[in-house]
């Protein structure tokens, strides 16, 4: 597979970009939906709330251990495009589109983390570099619907458009996935399902009968050496050698059992085993610290502009392309920052080069807090 080596980062960068994109899609196009403020707070937190349900699902059960990470990523992201177009038919029913937009964030718990994973395992050596500009991705993909609402909006673009656009992304980037890093990777759960595949078909059980016919003309091999015919009834029966059979059945469990064991834990203990790692705990708290500051800015971006040019008159930018494209720039300036911290983590090393950069985003978005 070493032809495919210069398509995996592209391919995972655009995959990420392209299943985020679905994160914030309808905050892009509320206001055309007719949903207030109040609505749109409540849609953001549905996505988020099936994030999070998502990534502890597939935590709690080791999915993304257990099956191959490329398939994985690319039927999340193809399930979470069909949901995310599915808001066309909903129209303007708002309890269809909370329950739309919770399976979707669902989805993208198969999404993010899953990219992560999948170039963790690709580059162990350097990882950080690339995690900037997965990041990046993760950061222009949220951008993205309003950078198509402000064009459609200049061109004439119904809303619809916003959706049906970020959905067919969506799903090219799930189709390039699947092309590129399934044949790649493979992945655990490939193995097994042939091994069952083989049980379960005719070669199996033609492979079954000739182990029984080499173990019955054994026997009848041993009985000639002996130059004797056993009678009917004769006193003691005749002692019946192992076979092969039954030493290639206990292989088979010993091995069966093995890979048994090999398997990595589920449920609770999956969940003991992570968090008993003491570097890993601060890491989660920061990064979830970070969270709530990153995506409540992101929700409230379009929100903060037109407050501000409401506040100072400037009238002439509170048209709706005006405060989509804006909103697009001040969110996607992230994704050239995230990149630069990703290949300043190579001169920092570990630590320094993160937890100095979430202080300042955690100070910054301290100020802005107070500014507005």
């Amino acid at each position: 597979m070493a032809v495919l080596d210069w398509l995996v980062l592209p391919t995972i960068v655009f995959a990420q970009f392209a299943g985020t994109s679905l994160w914030f899609a309808p905050n892009a196009v509320v206001s055309e939906v007719g949903f207030g403020r109040e609505q749109v707070s409540a849609l953001t937190s549905c996505v988020q709330a099936g994030f999070i349900f998502g990534t502890l699902t597939l935590t709690y059960f080791a999915v993304a251990d257990r099956f191959s990470p490329p398939a994985l990523f690319a039927v999340f992201t193809l399930i979470g495009a069909v949901f995310n177009a599915a808001c066309l038919v909903a129209k303007s029913n708002f309890a269809a589109w909370v329950v739309l937009r919770t399976v979707v964030g669902f989805t993208l718990a198969g999404v993010y983390p899953v990219g992560m994973k999948i170039a963790a395992q690709e580059y162990p050596e350097g990882l950080g570099a690339r995690l900037g500009v997965l990041v990046g991705a993760l950061t222009l993909g949220t951008a993205f619907p309003w950078l198509v609402r402000g064009v459609g909006d200049s061109s004439g673009l119904p809303y619809e458009g916003t959706i049906v656009a970020v959905s067919i992304l969506a799903s090219l980037g799930a189709a390039l996935m699947a092309l590129v890093m399934i044949p790649r990777q493979g992945g655990p759960g490939a193995a097994c399902l042939g091994k069952v595949l083989a049980c379960c078909s005719n070669g199996g059980a033609h492979k079954e009968s000739e182990r029984r016919g080499d173990s019955t003309r054994k026997m009848s091999s041993d009985d000639q050496k002996t130059g004797s015919a056993r009678c009917p009834d004769s006193e003691a029966p005749p002692a019946i050698p192992q076979s092969d059979e039954d030493d290639e059945k206990d292989n088979e469990a010993a091995t069966i059992e093995a890979e048994v064991k090999e398997q990595p834990p589920m449920g609770t203990r999956a969940l003991r085993e992570i968090l008993a790692d003491s570097r890993f705990r601060a890491a989660a708290i920061g990064y979830f610290g970070h969270m709530w500051e990153l995506y409540a800015f992101w929700a409230f971006v379009p929100i903060l502009i037109e407050r501000h040019a409401e506040r100072h008159g400037g009238a002439a930018i509170i048209r709706d392309d005006n405060v989509a494209l804006t909103t697009f720039a001040t969110i996607a300036i992230g994704s050239v920052s995230s990149a630069i911290a990703g290949l300043w983590s190579l001169r920092a090393g570990g630590r320094g080069g993160i937890l100095p950069g979430s202080a300042v985003a955690a100070e910054t978005a301290l100020l802005v807090s107070f500014a507005c």
